[in-house]
């Protein structure tokens, strides 16, 4: 049982099988590592980093930003001012309508932007690549809070060098 800054988890750690689990309040992950090399599955666990981890335990942990991809659209309308293919007023354009593209939902923010003549004159009808991730909020959180605190609870205790044992 893992408790910091009000939010909590259990975490159930398999080391024979490589069951991780984890039901928190910041939501559930899961996976199994049938095969980590010669780490145990705590030590294989220490020495991973967020994308790897989240993209394991839990795959859609990246959700649509629409934010992070009116900002994309804002940059290759600049590249394109810069190499001379976009002229000033249709770079004013697309810029105005990309500023009104502030929608969370996917489908409408390119519903949006679907019906943007200068957008779609500046993709050319092509915009297949420019929808940004980003992990959720209960992923970030969830490596923020949670897991520093999981790492300490599974690292190795120091030994006492007089007595042998674990340090109180």
């Amino acid at each position: 049982v893992i408790r910091a800054n009000h939010e909590w988890a259990f975490i159930y750690v398999d080391e024979q099988s490589g069951v991780f689990t984890s039901y928190s309040s910041f939501g559930n992950y899961a996976y199994c590592w049938n095969y980590r090399g010669s780490s145990t599955l705590k030590e294989f666990l220490s020495d991973l980093d967020f994308s790897y981890f989240m993209g394991k335990t839990r795959p859609e942990y990246r959700q649509f930003d629409p934010e992070k991809t009116v900002k994309g659209i804002k940059q290759f309308i600049l590249e394109r001012r810069r190499d001379g293919s976009l002229d000033q007023s249709d770079a004013r354009n697309a810029w105005t309508d990309a500023e009104d593209l502030w929608h969370n939902n996917q489908h409408e923010f390119f519903d949006e932007l679907c019906s943007s003549g200068p957008l779609m004159k500046l993709y050319g009808g092509d915009f297949c690549d420019i929808s940004c991730e980003s992990p959720d909020g209960n992923s970030r959180g969830f490596w923020k809070t949670i897991w520093p605190e999981f790492l300490k609870a599974i690292a190795p205790q120091p030994v006492d060098a007089v007595g042998g044992g674990k340090q109180p």
